[in-house]
């Protein structure tokens, strides 16, 4: 079985602080005082019972308002420079969901269609199986396809990667895990197909797609994709924090690293004004965050409670009932992990609720995306 600690935080944490610690004898320390008691939380009509801790940004909306926000932290220890509104993160796989959009817009535009097979679009890779997956095997993660950051090439490419061609090397010549659509493995080798096939259908470039149909319809004035040595403003810093408080810089990863399946910036507020402008999209007649969010296929037994994530996956994201401290709710979300990057947008329609969170440390943001959750949805709905 494949190996599902890429799918939280939590389980790549331990390998993040490893690699870390290795790095202290050759990183110089910025220091434990370094910004560390900057916090900013606004008291809009909710606020978190207990301390947050988080360092990092929040932002909570409920009803279509923004309730909470909260920043704290350092953006850049060097400068020390705090986090505060407007500081962007790279949000790593929050880009799936993301790339769905863009590839069901396109497929409501009939510039593809999700039964289209990669080999259709994408011949000249030779990708073994590539008649046999579909776009939306690839959507769902059932396609079989290897999910290349598991490889030894890639710890040895990833600060260079310069384009999309190199990340499919790393998996075409590898046969297919399962025959497409029989069973679910989480794979970046989906998405980065997928934004090839999106490039392919629409003429734009992945950058341009993820501006015309996920940033200017959301006005969103932070996102992007992130190209290869561009400068980006206010982006924070990734840093391991020592218990003692010492900040130590961590390898570069290069954004096109993960493409279409994590070269996503944002802010929290960000992420939390696109999924309002789905459900505000739906309203209106829209059906794109229906597609998005119906479940396609459900994880295998143990995985979701393994990862800490609902029990199926639909088009770009994990759905299902959660069980949080005692209680089951229903939930959409994505989180994404880049080497100390931290970010998850989290839905729960029983209470029309999104929780929007983005840290630049190693530490895990599962407990606070929780503390968030249990903090501002109705109680009386919780079931036994």
């Amino acid at each position: 079985m494949a190996d599902y600690w890429r799918l939280n935080s939590q389980f790549i944490h331990t390998t993040i602080v490893a690699i870390a610690v290795g790095l202290l004898t050759a990183c110089a320390s910025t220091g434990s005082e370094v910004g560390l008691n900057r916090t900013t939380s606004s008291n809009l009509t909710s606020v978190p019972k207990g301390k947050l801790a988080l360092h990092g940004a929040a932002v909570v909306y409920k009803n279509g308002q923004q309730v909470f926000s909260h920043y704290d932290g350092v953006a850049n220890a060097s400068w020390d420079l705090p986090i505060k509104e407007g500081v962007r993160f790279r949000i790593g796989s929050i880009s799936k969901p993301m790339t769905a959009a863009v590839i069901l817009s396109l497929a409501d535009e009939q510039k593809l269609s999700l039964d289209d097979t990669v080999q259709q679009w994408l011949a000249e890779y030779n990708i073994k199986g590539a008649s046999e997956v579909k776009l939306r095997h690839l959507l769902n993660h059932s396609s079989g396809l290897y999910h290349y950051p598991d490889s030894k090439k890639f710890e040895e490419i990833r600060a260079n990667v310069s384009k999309a061609d190199q990340l499919v090397s790393l998996f075409s010549n590898r046969s297919l895990g399962f025959v497409p659509g029989e069973q679910w493995s989480y794979s970046n080798a989906n998405y980065v197909l997928l934004g090839l096939v999106a490039e392919k259908a629409s003429g734009l470039s992945y950058a341009a797609l993820i501006q015309r149909y996920i940033a200017k319809p959301a006005k969103l004035s932070a996102t992007a994709h992130e190209g290869r040595n561009e400068i980006v403003p206010q982006l924070a810093t990734p840093y391991y924090i020592s218990p003692e408080g010492d900040y130590s810089a961590l390898p570069f990863v290069a954004p096109l690293a993960r493409y279409a399946a994590g070269s996503v910036y944002s802010t929290a507020t960000d992420m939390a004004k696109w999924m309002q402008h789905l459900l505000d999209a739906q309203k209106a007649g829209d059906e794109l965050y229906t597609k998005l969010t119906t479940a396609t296929i459900s994880l295998p037994d143990g995985v979701a409670e393994q990862a800490g994530v609902p029990p199926e996956y639909a088009n770009g994201w994990f759905v299902g009932e959660r069980n949080i401290e005692g209680c089951k709710l229903y939930i959409i979300e994505h989180g994404g992990s880049i080497l100390g990057y931290h970010a998850r947008l989290r839905y729960l329609p029983g209470d029309n609720l999104i929780v929007s969170v983005a840290a630049n440390t190693t530490d895990d943001i599962q407990e606070a995306v929780d503390q968030l959750t249990l903090d501002n949805f109705d109680a009386k709905k919780c079931s036994d």
